[in-house]
């Protein structure tokens, strides 16, 4: 799946999946906008498939993002559009707390002491940092 960011300025990604077991359930929105429904490669495992721990960051083992990222969550619902532009609220986000199905909220920096990132939601599902170190967390995200 190629999915172009803008380079030079932070974007607002949300991906959502409404439990079909298909890639068809599947989108992803940048600044909250569609920009196309998902085509993703073959080999595609529904996200049922729990056999895994969750990851974010990293595709495979040897695959890993080459950015930064804040305000990362984690919903056990589809969100609609509406849920999407909501957050997103122009490029100022607000509090994720409230929420219906929120999981986890990682806000990146604002908590949590190297290599643990808090949740800064309600229901305590604190993250671990892998492969990364200390120098990694930056508390400015301009």
């Amino acid at each position: 799946l190629d999915v172009t960011i803008p380079t030079g300025s932070w974007s607002h990604v949300v991906t959502t999946y409404d439990g079909s077991g298909t890639t068809a359930g599947i989108n992803i929105y940048v600044d909250s906008v569609i920009p196309f429904n998902s085509k993703l490669d073959t080999g595609y495992t529904a996200m049922e498939n729990t056999a895994s721990p969750f990851a974010f960051g990293t595709a495979d083992a040897l695959s890993f993002y080459d950015g930064k990222m804040d305000e990362v969550s984690l919903f056990d619902i589809e969100l609609s559009p509406a849920q999407v532009a909501t957050i997103y609220n122009s490029g100022v986000p607000n509090t994720l707390n409230g929420h219906t199905g929120l999981i986890g909220w990682w806000r990146m920096g604002e908590s949590g002491t190297y290599p643990i990132i808090n949740d800064s939601s309600t229901n305590s599902n604190n993250a671990t940092m892998t492969n990364m170190v200390s120098s990694d967390i930056n508390t400015d995200p301009a």
